[in-house]
């Protein structure tokens, strides 16, 4: 999911620097933004975890539906494959 997030925010840095001077400021951000969640439409459609979508998992362990342990651990790994993915996408770069 780093990774696509990473191409997302690659894809608005483009778009914004092909529009200074050609499209007006809000119209050039607005493209970003568009743009920009075409990385969170390939973490939904590419069925990827995104850390951020884990942290709900506060809850479960509030209900006692798991234990601290399980919730460190997975939050351990999708960190940890979120950071890889972004970094590998930044050495691609």
């Amino acid at each position: 999911a780093g990774a696509f997030i990473a191409l997302g925010a690659m894809f608005a840095t483009t778009v914004l620097a092909g529009a200074d001077g050609v499209v007006p400021f809000g119209l050039s951000r607005l493209f970003a933004g568009l743009v920009f969640s075409l990385g969170l439409i390939l973490v939904v459609v590419g069925g990827a975890e995104l850390f951020t979508g884990n942290t709900l998992m506060v809850m479960a362990l509030a209900a006692r539906k798991i234990a601290l342990a399980e919730m460190l651990r997975a939050w351990s790994i999708v960190y940890l494959g979120n950071f890889v993915g972004a970094l590998g996408t930044a050495v691609l770069v």
